[in-house]
């Protein structure tokens, strides 16, 4: 059937069911459509600081400029021993993001951040309610050097990082030490290493260990 065949009395109501689809599809376009076109990010992450302070942060962004968006987030990053700092829950128009921080307090093992993610939109409500979280790694190498030989120029005894099974450490330490005495086997240069599940474990200094 062709528009030419509809009876008067039904062309109306075919205009008024057309009127009636056209927020409808509207909306859609506005919830899906811009959905394809913008990618939303919810994440967690974590570091460590020179001075060995563990970081974590969680990050809400549902950016949308043509929508009113409000993203919330809240952050807890916890400790291997259980101790936790939490951000409460933030909230901001679009992007938010929570930082915690803890004492690594030379505590070995998975320092965790979680976040919990959601987002409303003023035309649609509630669209994102999401889970993330990230963990970073912490240990420490002990370094055993082994007495090489003595360095008459110097006067000194001069130790070398022994390599022997159950002494290669992680982080290694790059230079020769001098000790007293000259003899045996001697621990020294403790480092802490860092890594968080894939790459290069990163050695630096143990603050407060030497």
């Amino acid at each position: 059937m062709n528009l030419s065949e509809l009876s008067t009395e039904s062309r109306p109501r075919e205009a008024v069911s057309a009127l009636r689809l056209a927020p409808l599809v509207l909306v859609a376009f506005f919830a899906f459509g811009e959905s394809l076109l913008l990618a939303y990010s919810t994440y967690s992450d974590s570091s460590v600081d020179s001075g060995g302070t563990v970081r974590g942060w969680g990050v809400a962004d549902v950016t949308n400029y043509y929508m009113y968006h409000y993203a919330y987030v809240r952050t807890t990053l916890t400790s291997p021993t259980g101790r936790s700092s939490s951000s409460g829950t933030l909230s901001a128009r679009n992007y938010i993001r929570a930082d915690v921080s803890l004492a690594s307090n030379f505590e070995l093992g998975n320092f965790t951040t979680t976040s919990d993610h959601d987002a409303d939109c003023a035309a649609m409500g509630h669209f994102i309610d999401c889970f993330s979280s990230r963990y970073i790694d912490i240990g420490h190498s002990v370094n055993w050097l082994k007495f090489s030989h003595f360095d008459e120029n110097q006067e000194l005894c001069i130790y070398k990082l022994s390599l022997n099974p159950g002494c290669n450490p992680t982080c290694r330490a790059e230079t020769d030490a001098w000790h007293e005495p000259c003899y045996g086997y001697v621990e020294i240069w403790k480092y802490y290493w860092r890594w968080q599940g894939s790459g290069t474990r990163h050695c630096l200094p143990l603050p407060g260990l030497k």
